[in-house]
């Protein structure tokens, strides 16, 4: 469904495991499987409806252009000195999976960035706060709602929620990005849902999408392998700027 522009898209929850198997085949395989991608959602949901919808969230979700970059520098590189998926730290694997959602459905990155801001000012969130918020934006509808509720769980597995009591959330604990390429996607996230260029270091930990995870960025300064690159500002006090290479076509 789209209102002004806004598309929401996904109205049932995914198990993250699925997501996780399924980013373990690609990496391991270069592809996903259908069949197992199915068999999985199966014994979670009854019905071929329920089963097919979400296959359909798990497809757009795998099909993320990140996600495919990714898989042709893999091919491109071979195996030798590529991290095998089991490798990558809980937290990392939480912002990948957080980063291609958001990258996916454009109500879960508003979703992530009004709970970042309600939380760096009160400990706790309600759900009444969360729909008023997000209906002004994506309509006061069941979509809307459909959305929600089925996020919410996904960011519970995720371990970026608490469920304190039902319809009252805390944030737990911030983490910190480990594995570089997984840096890159999630600032890369930012950029692309902000639908911006650029975004200054100093404003990083000031937005509320920085609020879960905090980026590794010190690499990017020597590391021709990122996608993002710095650039000084020319605003005064040595400000550097970070863009996004993709946005000249690159890889």
């Amino acid at each position: 469904m789209k209102r002004n522009n806004f598309y929401i898209g996904i109205n049932q929850r995914i198990p993250i495991e699925v997501l996780e198997s399924s980013f373990y085949d690609l990496f391991e395989t270069g592809s996903i499987s259908k069949e197992h991608i199915v068999q999985q959602l199966g014994t979670e949901f009854k019905g071929k409806n329920r089963v097919g919808k979400g296959f359909s969230v798990v497809k757009r979700i795998m099909s993320h252009p990140t996600v495919s970059r990714t898989v042709k520098i893999k091919t491109v590189q071979g195996k030798k000195g590529v991290k095998s998926f089991s490798s990558f730290p809980n937290s990392d694997r939480n912002a990948l999976y957080l980063s291609m959602i958001a990258g996916a459905y454009p109500i879960a990155f508003s979703l992530c960035n009004l709970l970042g801001s309600v939380f760096k000012v009160q400990q706790q969130c309600s759900t009444r706060l969360i729909r008023s918020k997000l209906s002004a934006l994506y309509g006061s509808n069941r979509a809307t709602e459909n959305a929600i509720f089925s996020l919410i769980p996904m960011l519970i597995e995720m371990n970026l929620l608490k469920r304190d009591k039902p319809g009252l959330y805390s944030s737990s604990k911030r983490s910190i990005i480990q594995d570089r390429w997984i840096s890159d996607i999630y600032i890369e996230t930012y950029l692309k849902g902000l639908k911006t260029k650029t975004i200054l270091i100093e404003d990083m930990d000031s937005h509320p999408w920085f609020y879960f995870y905090k980026p590794d960025i010190n690499y990017i300064f020597s590391n021709n392998d990122s996608m993002l690159q710095f650039k000084e500002s020319r605003i005064g006090g040595g400000y550097i700027s970070i863009i996004s290479k993709t946005s000249r076509g690159r890889i």
